[in-house]
Formats: structure tokens, sequence, C-alpha cells
């Protein structure tokens, strides 16, 4: 287990692991070679759910397509091109190929994304973060375990996420395929 992953685990413990997913295909769909090897784990570990009731997991395997990895992976990809007509690329994502996916999305519509680069392996992909109903994105140079971890243990803030730390945290996974 990585070092983010066990700080989150202890910080909000998961219930029982949904098991492995099928990553080479779900990388596959997304048009990607590989996901990044600590979103696997994470994934594998909680499965798709809510971080205080306020921050989702996306996971393949959820039956609410709101909150299924692939569904508003293909929902994202139609919508922000669409976006990029009335608010401008943030900077990040004005260099030729370069492109996000979502990863995780907050209640209030945020959503956090992987910026990938053409021809970066997936372990140095950023973290990108929507406001969703406005033109704001912030660029967090870590992982999205990392970063998770970082924002509930509050070494690491989000203007447009928000102060989510404090001394309490828990995970409710979301029912999945996986017999969850």
């Amino acid at each position: 287990m990585n070092e983010a992953l066990a700080e989150l685990v202890r910080v909000a413990p998961p219930g029982a692991a949904p098991g492995a997913s099928d990553w080479s295909r779900t990388a596959a769909a997304l048009g990607v070679d590989a996901l990044p090897a600590d979103y696997t784990e994470l994934a594998d570990r909680y499965g798709g759910g809510h971080f205080d009731d306020y921050l989702c997991l996306l996971h393949p395997g959820c039956v609410n397509p709101d909150y299924n990895l692939l569904a508003v992976a293909r929902q994202q990809a139609q919508a922000l091109p669409e976006l990029w007509k009335f608010e401008p690329k943030p900077p990040q994502l004005r260099a030729p190929d370069h492109r996000v996916v979502p990863w995780a999305i907050a209640e209030d519509g945020q959503t956090l994304y992987w910026l990938i680069a053409p021809g970066q392996e997936p372990a140095r992909w950023t973290v990108m973060v929507s406001e969703g109903r406005g033109p704001y994105w912030e660029h967090h140079d870590t992982g999205s375990t990392g970063f998770l971890a970082a924002l509930l243990t509050g070494r690491r803030q989000s203007e447009i996420l928000g102060d989510l730390s404090g001394p309490d945290h828990r995970f409710d996974p979301l029912p999945t395929t996986l017999g969850h």
C-alpha cells in the first residue's frame, strides 16, 4: 500500500474492499494505455463512494451512472469541447493534445480530473479541479491519492473545494456491479 493510501485509510477507513477491477479494459475505454497505480490501488481498496457525504470517488463498477468513472468520463468528453466555446481553457490545457479525465466529483458540482499530456506516464498525471459551474480551475502538482489524503488532513487546500480537513472523516461506499 502506498504511503498516501495508508494515510487515507487511517483518516477515512474504507468498508469491505470491493476487489480488483479490470483496469486494462477501463484504461482502453478511456483512451489511455494505463491508469495511475495510486488511483487503481485506491479504487480497489475503497470502491466508489463518498468521503464525508461530499467528495465522490468515481469507479468503473458503480451502477449509478452519475458516479461511474466511464459514464462520467464520456459525459465530460462531450461537455468540455462545448464549454471551451464560451470559456477560456485553463493554461494547462492549451498545449496540444493535453486533456483531462475525471476521477472524482463533489456534491456541489466540482470535478477532479487527471491532467494528461501526450506520452506522459500515468504516475506523473497531476490533479486539476474545476469549479463546475464557472470558469475557475486549479492545478495541483500531485496524484489523486496524495491529493485526497492531503486535502482531508489539511496539508493541502483548495479554493474551489473549500476546507475539507477536520478530525473525523468517513467513507460511504456506493452500490457496484461487484456485489456491494
